[in-house]
């Protein structure tokens, strides 16, 4: 009796091992299903910093639960592109590369900004090519700054030659707020210095933006105090900034960028003629009380800035339909 259960039990235990091979022998080589059938290559010059957090964020985020997510160096595509449905380059230099190697397949560029995007193809607009800036939207700045400072007749812009674009639209949205550009060009980083307390003193707004040669730890310090003993209202482009002392900016925090990101992927592996080329639709705002307070400045909520900006676009898009 005790032979014949055990035989039993050892043909049982066969049994299920028999099974469970063969289970996963189907499961690794069934092909993909419906839903994983399409690719998204992520690619970086080096994934590190920004660039590895955005990238291991998006592939275990709900966008991997429909679609392949792989992650590649731009040294290994170039040496051995993939197929793919979708490309998201991460910073300017993999931005730069499908700028001038433009493929057949959309792309969706991030960690880039707005005059990067300009600078690279002003001379040659790409068709397949999307982006979100991740820099703070101009216009945005500018409503914003406008808020906190009503009676502001002027703002004042500095940047290096080569990286002063301002959107067409800026000249409008001047307008409509009542406010006259000064605007500093410079062709000699150590000129910043210099020239700095000029701008300032002339503008009633100063709204910095990506400028590394312009804006970095040697200059940003002279600027901010320079403003400051002016009592002039200074907008950063980052939320270090305005701990260091500029009084306020709009900003995208990682996981607007990275929901944004998935949304926007999503859009484009549905329909690859859409375009997408905009600062990210979410963001929020950043004080710095302390200064704003020094300067009698009442915080904005960021809903009294959405309906400025609204009432704005419907303001032009009136005038330019009038026309």
């Amino acid at each position: 009796m005790k032979h014949q259960f055990k035989h039993f039990f050892i043909c049982l235990v066969g049994l299920l091992l028999c099974n469970m091979a063969s289970a996963s022998y189907s499961s690794q080589n069934e092909p993909q299903t419906e839903h994983n059938s399409k690719q998204i290559i992520i690619i970086a010059k080096q994934f590190k910093g920004n660039y590895s957090n955005i990238a291991k964020s998006l592939s275990i985020s709900p966008l991997a639960e429909q679609y392949t997510i792989t992650n590649m160096s731009l040294d290994d595509w170039q040496h051995k592109p993939v197929v793919a449905d979708l490309i998201i380059p991460l910073g300017n230099e993999a931005f730069r590369f499908f700028v001038e190697n433009e493929p057949e397949t959309p792309v969706l560029a991030s960690l880039i900004t707005c005059p990067e995007w300009f600078y690279q193809t002003v001379d040659n607009p790409p068709k397949n090519i999307n982006a979100i800036f991740y820099d703070p939207d101009l216009i945005r700045q500018t409503v914003l700054a406008k808020l906190l400072k009503p009676h502001a007749s002027s703002v004042g812009l500095m940047n290096m030659r080569n990286n002063e674009h301002i959107p067409k639209i800026y000249s409008e949205v001047l307008q409509k707020l009542k406010l006259k550009l000064k605007q500093s060009i410079i062709d000699d980083p150590a000129d910043v210095i210099e020239q700095y307390p000029t701008l300032s003193d002339h503008s009633d707004i100063i709204i910095l933006r990506p400028d590394p040669a312009v804006y970095n730890s040697q200059t940003l310090p002279r600027i901010l105090l320079t403003s400051y003993r002016q009592q002039k209202l200074v907008l950063g482009y980052s939320t270090a900034m305005v701990k260091a002392g500029a009084v306020a900016t709009t900003y995208t925090s990682f996981d607007m960028l990275l929901q944004d990101l998935q949304e926007s992927a999503k859009i484009l592996l549905n329909n690859s003629k859409q375009k997408i080329l905009r600062h990210s639709k979410y963001y929020d705002i950043k004080y710095n009380h302390e200064v704003a307070n020094s300067m009698g400045l009442k915080a904005i909520s960021k809903i009294e800035l959405e309906q400025a900006i609204e009432q704005l676009y419907n303001q032009l898009n009136n005038k330019n339909q009038s026309n």
